[in-house]
């Protein structure tokens, strides 16, 4: 068993006789004194001689051996770099054989399974898989080129990791069937694509060489690039195409790994010459995720940045980038700390002239009920919306991961959906979408299913189009012979994906009240609602000092959703005066309450 005195976790032993005396009532301290807070999930075996106790700490397993009479003979345990100890079990002929999940390495879902033998004296051999996992796929992105498209994507096979390219067709079936091959290794990893009206560029990250790698590919999936293009030192890539050529993003250490800072580097199109070396800085340090969009005629990067590597609270910077290489500089986004101090997961998608910058965060209670946010930008560089952003979701669940694309008439958001069931349990995620139009209009405020399931659909993409857009996101499928991340992609234009709603959904559930948009406002505005059966509604406008300004709606009401317009008057009919007001429902035992701003 494991012990939790302050500051410290101690594996712990105790004899136990047949007759149920306990021969150890203070323990037997298998940490010898040098317990503390990675010691987890202590095991114990019998190897016809000793007993064999075995934990995990940061490095592995640690195994002790315990005589009959209660001797500790190995104090603190032996290390086992690497190894595990879910489960001990006695060997013929002595010693015990350890076996163990790998996330090391299996993907990301599930684990491999691995196991070893185990001497008397504690020496343990090779290890060897028991079973191992089917290859997952996660980590995709998505381009479009006219009715084709082209996705990238992780897949991983017990340690080894691929990066892999497929059009769309093919992928569902229609098209050229195998995808291609882009890169292998232990540590390549977040593959993104972009298509510059002739030509694909594929781009990932080598965690181990610190560096972004790139390769153009041909409609038909013929690679131009062999070996790939060292495009710039650095993680979390991204690509997006303006004219003919690309813009690369990524993160590169200065100094440390605690000051990341965001670059970029053009590439040529036409021959793969990587036009900025060295490449562009961006930003400031403490950087993360940088996503990139194209526009007219420049394009537009955001990130995240963090005051420090381990400070939760960020801020969400953006970047213009033009044709010729040059940048005026950052400038904020997501700065403000009215509400709060964690702004994360920018997401970014844009037309010729305007852009979407979606965020993450929490208003409400802090760490709990993330909702996504957004603000648009013009291509000349004017920043609209109010500096808090405007809410695009408010559901009775943690909306995150979102990505950003356009369809040719609106903004397409998809973004993991997950309920929190407990203090550390969610639900197992889904991948749900919206609608914003370019003016800032949440077309479709309660969400749509996108992909639902049993198992978990995470990490979504967005692919767009001149008239249309696909979604594409890592769906478990546990089936034989998966259970494994697997790709899946669908149609995403009219706010429809032929998946239907569940009563279990817990978007659409439950009453709810979805926020009012827009907020801040000038005056009129329109509260949502959703209701999942028909029952009496009172929903009110109220001011700061809890007196009525207006009642908006007294009756019953029947389901649905609905979207109620408050004309920014009291009831005698007079413009209410600029500053906070509340707005207050109660409808079958529920009650809600939201904030709005008036500001002439």
């Amino acid at each position: 068993y494991t012990s939790y005195p302050p500051a410290s976790v101690n594996p712990m032993a105790a004899r136990v006789a047949h007759d149920g005396t306990v021969l150890d009532p203070a323990g037997i301290d298998l940490a010898a004194g040098s317990g503390f807070g990675a010691n987890r999930v202590p095991r114990v075996a019998w190897d016809g001689t000793n007993w064999v106790a075995g934990w995990t700490d940061n490095l592995g397993a640690r195994l002790a051996r315990v005589t009959p009479d209660g001797t500790l003979l190995d104090p603190g345990g032996e290390s086992l770099p690497w190894l595990g100890v879910d489960e001990l079990a006695e060997s013929p002929g002595g010693g015990v054989r350890m076996v163990w999940t790998s996330e090391l390495a299996g993907g990301e879902l599930p684990d491999d399974i691995y196991s070893t033998y185990v001497s008397p004296g504690l020496e343990a051999d090779e290890e060897a898989p028991i079973s191992l996992g089917a290859p997952s796929h996660t980590h995709v992105d998505i381009a479009l080129a006219g009715e084709d498209g082209m996705l990238v994507f992780r897949s991983d096979v017990s340690g080894d990791r691929h990066v892999l390219a497929q059009d769309v067709a093919g992928y569902l079936g229609a098209g050229s069937g195998e995808p291609v091959l882009l890169a292998s290794g232990t540590g390549v990893s977040d593959p993104a694509v972009a298509w510059n009206g002739s030509l694909y560029l594929a781009v990932w990250s080598d965690d181990d060489a610190e560096a972004i790698y790139g390769t153009r590919l041909l409609q038909d999936g013929t690679v131009l690039d062999d070996p790939a293009i060292l495009v710039m030192s650095g993680l979390e890539p991204d690509v997006s195409a303006v004219g003919t050529d690309f813009l690369v993003v990524g993160t590169d250490e200065v100094g440390s790994f605690a000051t990341r800072k965001p670059f970029g580097a053009r590439v040529r199109g036409s021959d793969g010459v990587v036009l900025d070396a060295p490449p562009i800085l961006l930003g400031q340090s403490y950087a993360r995720g940088p996503e990139v969009a194209g526009m007219s005629t420049r394009w537009l990067v955001t990130w995240g940045r963090y005051p420090s590597y381990d400070d939760p609270a960020a801020t969400v910077q953006a970047a213009f980038v033009d044709a010729d290489g040059s940048t005026p500089g950052e400038f904020g986004i997501a700065t403000s700390s009215a509400f709060t101090d964690e702004h994360l997961s920018p997401a970014i998608g844009a037309n010729l002239g305007i852009a979407l910058i979606v965020w993450e965060e929490t208003r409400l209670t802090h760490g709990e009920d993330w909702n996504l946010y957004g603000r648009r930008v013009l291509v000349d560089g004017t920043v609209f919306d109010d500096p808090g952003g405007f809410q695009i979701t408010e559901l009775p669940a943690d909306e995150r991961n979102a990505a950003v694309g356009w369809n040719g008439s609106t903004f397409q958001l998809a973004f993991e959906v997950s309920e929190q069931l407990g203090w550390f349990d969610h639900s197992a995620t889904d991948v749900y979408g919206t609608r914003v139009d370019q003016y800032g209009e949440v077309l479709s405020p309660l969400g749509f299913p996108i992909e639902i399931g049993e198992g978990p659909d995470v990490m979504p993409a967005v692919g767009s189009g001149v008239d249309h857009a696909t979604v594409a996101s890592s769906v478990f499928v546990s089936e034989a012979p998966y259970a494994a991340y697997r790709i899946g992609a669908r149609a995403f234009d009219d706010g429809t994906t032929g998946v239907p709603d569940t009563p279990d959904d817990p978007v659409v559930s439950a009453i709810h009240l979805a926020g009012a948009f827009p907020n801040p406002t000038p005056g009129p505005t329109r509260v949502r609602f959703i209701l999942p059966e028909t029952t009496r509604v009172s929903l009110r406008v109220y001011d700061v000092a809890g007196r009525v300004v207006r009642e908006l709606v007294d009756s019953v009401t029947p389901a649905g959703e609905h979207d109620v317009r408050w004309d920014g008057r009291d009831n005698s009919g007079e413009a209410v005066a600029n500053g906070m007001y509340l707005y207050r429902m109660e409808a079958g035992g529920y009650q809600g309450t939201g904030k709005l701003v008036v500001l002439r």
